[in-house]
């Protein structure tokens, strides 16, 4: 058997090896929807709505019976976890231009964050920049000048 042969045997005798450490009850299942209203009553009392400024998918504040906004930025993933009840629900944008796009799945484990320093140089590069504006940011890797 050539050297070429021998990878997609790997791969074979890998998955059937690996397949019975994930079953169907270890995997993310869909829960819905987000309930921002809901989070900002919850939050804030019952006088309380969501809103919306900017128009797109980060852009979810609470706001008083007055229009006002609140002082408290809303977590999706809090979102996900008081609408469906499951402490370990995560958030899911399918859409950054569209707000209502949030969807929770249950049954998630959270790694972390991102060392994209760490992956950058990885890679073989110094770096990283971010470019854009908030709320939403391109990074970038860069073997360039830093400063």
């Amino acid at each position: 058997m050539s050297a070429g042969a021998s990878f997609p045997v790997c791969l074979l005798v890998a998955s059937i090896l690996l397949s019975p450490l994930v079953t169907p009850a270890q995997a993310l299942h869909f829960l819905g929807g987000a309930d921002m209203g809901k989070y900002c009553r919850s939050v804030f009392g019952a006088d309380a709505e969501a809103g919306l400024e900017p128009q797109n998918a980060y852009g979810w504040i609470c706001k008083d019976r007055n229009g006002q906004k609140l002082p408290l930025g809303v977590s999706v993933t809090q979102v996900c976890r008081l609408t469906h009840d499951n402490p370990t629900a995560v958030d899911v944008l399918r859409d950054f231009y569209n707000p209502y796009s949030w969807d929770c799945y249950g049954n998630a484990t959270e790694l972390g964050n991102v060392d994209f320093l760490g992956y950058c140089k990885h890679l073989g590069h110094k770096g990283f920049i971010v470019s854009g504006t908030k709320p939403r940011h391109g990074i970038h890797a860069t073997s360039g000048n830093l400063s």
